[in-house]
C-alpha cells in the first residue's frame, strides 16, 4: 500500500546520550531569583506539564506568585484546565484546538522542543542509514526494515505522539492519492509502539526506532538522532491566561509574560527546552536544528488527535456489514463491493490497537429468522480476537435474494453497545453498506430516530461511523448520524478504510 512513498533526507548526528545532567554548564549555575524582594504576593492556579515545573516556579518567584501548580500535560492537563485554573502552560497549541471555546493564537510561546527520532544501531544497519540518512518516510518503510520496532511517547501524556503523527502524515500525503489514504498508510506505519514516559526515556533497544522531544532525549542512550529535512514538528508550550476575576486577572498575564522572559533562559536551558523562537541556551547535545514544520491545520489536527485515540485510548466497537444481494455489484475493476468491504476489513484490523475491541455482525432482511442482524464475532480485544475476527471478514459472504435490513440493525446493534457500555472505552457503531433500508416490515427511519432518542443517554455516548459504498444513501445516514453523533462517508477504495476511522474518532474525540 506505501511501495511508493519515497524516503526523503535527514541528517544524522551520532551522539552519546547520558541519564546525568549536564556538568560545569555556565547555564547550570547562579540563581534565577536574585533580587527578588516580595512585600505581597498574589495567589494563582496554574496548570503546566511537567517539563516546565521549574520554569513556572521561577516565573512565580519573580512575580510575587504563591502558586497553586497543577502538574498535569496532554490531555489530562486539558480536563484540568477546566477546573478553576488561572493559568494554563500546555505543550502545543494542538490541545488547544481539542480543548474549545479558547483561541489558540491568543497564547504566548514560553519554549520550544523539536521532536526528533532516535535509532538504535540495529536500526541504522538495517535500513542501511549513515549521513545523510533517511526521513519521516522511514516509519511508512517499516515492513522494508526487519524487526523494525517504534517507540513513542503517550500521546495521552503529551503532544510528542501527536507531532510525530503530523511528520509521518505529511510525508505520506506527498505521495498518496488522497488524505484519507495517507492517513491509513500513517496508522499502518505507527501501529502497535511500545508507549514510553513522557519525561525520561531510558536505553534505546538496538532494533527501536523512538520519537521524542528534544529536551527528554538526553535521558536515553546508545541512539543515533535523526532530524528531519521535510522539517521537525516542534513543541511550542503557549501559555493563556485564564481567569476571568479582575483581583487575579492582572497577576495572571504578568505571570504569562514571565514565563516567557529572557531573564529565565536559564531556567529553559536546565530542562533542555529552547527559547520560543528556537535558539538554544545550552549546547545542542543532540544535534543541530532543522527547519520547523508549521503547525497542523485545524483539519489535519483532527486526524492527529484521531491517530492517537486509536492508538491509545481504548476503543470499543460493534462493526455491522451489509452482505444484502446488491453487495455483489461488480466494480469497473472487477471486484464486487463485498471484494472491496472484505479487503477494507482486513486493512481496518491490521492497524487497530491491541487494546480496542470489536465485534462483527452480518446484515441483511430476515437473516436469521425474523432478525435482519446475525454476531459472527462477540466484542472482543483485539489482542485475544483479532485472527478470529479477520477470519469472519474473510468468510463474509452476499445473500442473493437479500434486502437491506438497516434500521433494525442500526437499533439492535445501537442497544447491545448500551447494555455492555464499557465508561473506559469509546464506543463506535461501525456501519457499512452500498444502499438504503429496504426492510418490508420493523423500524421506518423516523421509528428508529425515536427509539434512539428515546433510550439515549448523554452520559453513555456512541458514536455511529457510517461508511458507505457505491450507491449508498449518504444523506439517510447522515440523518441518523445526526440525532446519534458522528459521522458519514463515501469511500471507493479499501486502502482509505483506516484513514476514514480514524477521521471520524478525531471528530468524536474533539466534538
Amino acid at each position: 500500500m506505501v511501495s511508493g512513498v519515497l524516503i526523503g533526507v535527514l541528517a544524522t548526528t551520532t551522539v552519546v546520550l547520558t541519564q546525568r545532567p549536564i556538568q560545569g554548564h555556565p547555564m547550570a549555575m547562579g540563581s534565577d531569583l536574585a533580587g527578588v524582594a516580595c512585600t505581597e504576593r498574589s495567589a494563582l492556579t496554574v496548570v503546566a506539564p511537567p517539563v516546565l515545573e521549574p520554569l513556572v516556579r521561577a516565573a512565580a518567584e519573580r512575580r510575587c506568585v504563591t502558586l497553586d501548580l497543577r502538574s498535569a500535560g496532554g490531555r489530562e492537563g486539558v480536563v484540568a484546565s477546566l477546573d478553576k485554573a488561572d493559568v494554563w502552560v500546555t505543550d502545543s497549541r494542538l490541545w488547544v484546538m481539542a480543548r474549545g471555546r479558547l483561541d489558540p493564537a491568543s497564547g504566548v510561546s514560553v519554549a520550544s522542543s523539536p521532536i526528533v527520532m532516535l535509532a538504535g544501531p540495529g536500526v541504522m544497519q538495517a535500513a542501511r542509514l549513515s549521513a545523510p540518512g533517511a526521513s519521516w518516510g522511514l516509519v511508512l518503510k517499516r515492513a522494508q526494515v526487519p524487526g523494525l520496532r517504534l517507540g513513542i511517547q503517550d500521546p495521552a501524556g503529551t503532544a510528542v505522539g501527536l507531532l510525530a503523527g503530523q511528520g509521518v502524515f505529511a510525508t505520506a500525503k506527498a505521495a498518496l492519492p488522497d488524505d484519507f489514504t495517507a492517513l491509513s498508510a500513517t496508522a499502518a506505519g505507527l501501529q502497535q509502539p511500545r508507549l514510553l514516559d513522557a519525561v525520561t526515556l531510558g536505553p534505546v533497544d538496538p532494533a527501536e526506532l523512538v520519537f521524542a522531544a528534544e529536551y527528554a532525549a538526553h535521558t536515553a542512550s546508545g541512539a543515533t538522532v535523526l532530524r528531519g529535512a521535510e522539517g521537525e514538528p516542534a513543541l511550542d508550550f503557549p501559555a493563556y491566561a485564564l481567569t476571568t476575576d479582575p483581583a487575579r486577572a492582572a497577576a495572571a498575564t504578568a505571570l504569562v509574560e514571565a514565563l516567557r522572559a529572557p531573564e529565565l533562559a536559564t531556567v529553559r536551558a536546565r530542562s533542555m527546552l529552547r527559547e520560543p523562537g528556537g535558539e538554544a541556551s545550552f549546547p545542542a547535545a543532540v544535534a543541530p536544528l532543522g527547519p520547523r514544520m508549521p503547525l497542523a491545520d485545524p483539519a489535519t489536527a483532527l486526524r492527529l488527535f484521531g491517530l492517537a485515540q486509536s492508538g491509545s485510548v481504548p476503543g470499543r466497537n460493534l462493526v455491522t456489514v451489509d452482505v444484502s444481494g446488491s453487495m455483489a455489484a461488480q466494480q469497473a475493476n472487477g471486484e464486487t463491493l463485498m471484494d472491496v468491504v472484505r479487503r477494507s476489513g482486513l486493512v481496518a484490523l491490521t492497524a487497530l490497537s491491541d487494546r480496542s475491541s470489536m465485534g462483527l455482525w452480518e446484515f441483511a432482511s430476515r437473516l436469521d429468522g425474523e432478525r435482519d442482524h446475525r454476531e459472527l464475532v462477540p466484542i472482543t480485544p483485539l489482542g485475544q480476537g483479532r485472527a478470529a475476527t479477520m477470519q469472519a471478514v474473510r468468510d463474509l459472504a452476499v445473500v442473493p435474494d437479500g434486502a437491506t435490513g438497516l434500521y433494525d440493525t442500526v437499533f439492535a446493534a445501537y442497544q447491545r453497545l448500551q447494555r455492555d457500555y464499557d465508561p473506559a472505552a469509546q464506543q463506535y457503531l461501525v456501519v457499512l453498506t452500498d444502499g438504503k433500508n429496504e426492510n418490508d416490515s420493523g423500524l421506518d427511519l423516523d421509528g428508529l430516530l425515536s427509539s434512539i432518542r428515546d433510550v439515549q443517554d448523554p452520559a453513555r455516548p456512541i458514536s455511529l461511523i457510517a461508511i458507505g459504498y457505491g450507491k449508498a444513501d449518504t444523506a439517510l445516514l447522515q440523518r441518523i448520524a445526526d440525532v446519534m453523533g458522528g459521522s458519514v462517508y463515501s469511500v471507493s477504495a479499501a486502502e482509505q478504510i483506516v484513514g476514514v476511522l480514524i477521521d471520524a474518532i478525531g471528530r468524536a474525540h474533539t466534538s
